[in-house]
């Protein structure tokens, strides 16, 4: 098993919106100082406490584990379904000033910010930009 690569302690993120079989989703990525995704975290806004809100834990979680050993972000977008694989897709096929749209049928993209635009919400810094008729 490969070593876990460090990331540092301070770092920016993207965030974007989507919505994936109704729910409305907010994915915030960290990156390595070489700009390699290195984290993700999978937020469903309005659903603290639930067991959708846990999955999407569980599987960011799991995700950052494995790009922090290594693991490339395709690889695992291939082993994947479901809201993880569009936040994996998003933040690892740069198009211009967006991202690439994956699902068509069921990703709506809201925005890309940086890490100076926070929310109260969460301890991570997110937008606060929800998909038509979310929240």
């Amino acid at each position: 098993m490969t070593s876990r690569k460090q990331l540092p302690n301070r770092r920016g993120n993207l965030s974007v919106g989507f919505v994936f079989e109704g729910h409305s989703y907010r994915a915030t990525a960290g990156h390595f100082d070489d700009g390699a995704l290195a984290e993700i975290f999978l937020d469903v806004p309005g659903k603290a406490g639930t067991p959708l809100q846990s999955n999407a834990n569980t599987a960011a979680i799991l995700t950052s584990l494995l790009l922090q050993h290594g693991v490339a972000p395709d690889a695992i977008r291939h082993s994947v379904s479901g809201p993880i694989a569009i936040a994996l897709a998003k933040f690892s096929m740069p198009i211009g000033d967006g991202w690439a749209a994956v699902e068509q049928d069921q990703l709506h993209l809201v925005s890309a910010v940086d890490a100076n635009h926070a929310d109260q919400e969460s301890e991570h810094p997110q937008s606060n930009e929800y998909p038509e008729g979310g929240r």
